[in-house]
């Protein structure tokens, strides 16, 4: 469905501080230089789909969005193969200063270059891994020349997709982070008992 399309693509929740609004307003300086640009955002519930077709058709970019529904985990990564690129863009709260979603890594373990935010945990992992583009958190038109960016090297493109998964797949991979938390939680054990 997505194969005529440079498609660009979210997935997940859509609360303020995911900044969707900021992808939305972004679209219509990146469409003038992406022929085919294609938004795929799949999560929304209820009523959340039709917000963001109302944003969409506010910039008059809703013919180049496409809206999925909530889908079981099973079918995500469908949508995130069909992406040339996936989005974390994360406006800048306190809470997205402090958490990493887990979407970065699904996306980064499927080869796919990301485009995030400057919120810390983003740029620290993204820059690290060398596994995308970060953007200027809550600016539209940084967004937008990022996205071109991404779009006119696609050979840069591929390596950071390469990266992302290796970096997945070792670095930031579960068994790693899971042997830190066990250490954390011993010290926090050991420190009570003292």
């Amino acid at each position: 469905k997505y194969k005529n399309y440079w498609t660009i693509s979210y997935v997940g929740g859509l609360s303020a501080e995911r900044g969707l609004d900021t992808v939305i307003k972004a679209l219509p300086f990146a469409r003038n230089n992406i022929p085919n640009l294609k938004l795929l955002v799949v999560g929304s519930q209820g009523k959340q789909s039709e917000e963001i077709y109302s944003w969409a058709s506010r910039v008059s970019v809703d013919d180049i969005v496409d809206v999925v529904g909530w889908q079981p985990f099973s079918m995500v990564n469908s949508y995130v193969m069909a992406s040339k690129i996936c989005l974390v863009p994360h406006n800048e709260f306190e809470h997205t200063h402090t958490t990493v979603p887990h979407k970065l890594f699904q996306y980064m373990i499927c080869a796919k270059p990301v485009l995030v935010s400057s919120c810390r945990p983003l740029r620290r992992i993204v820059e690290d891994a060398q596994s995308g583009v970060v953007f200027r958190a809550n600016n539209a038109k940084d967004l937008a020349d990022k996205l071109v960016y991404m779009y006119e090297n696609p050979v840069a493109l591929k390596e950071m997709g390469f990266n992302g998964k290796a970096a997945a797949l070792d670095k930031y991979a579960w068994r790693n982070e899971a042997k830190k938390l066990v250490e954390f939680y011993a010290g926090l054990s050991k420190g009570s008992q003292e």
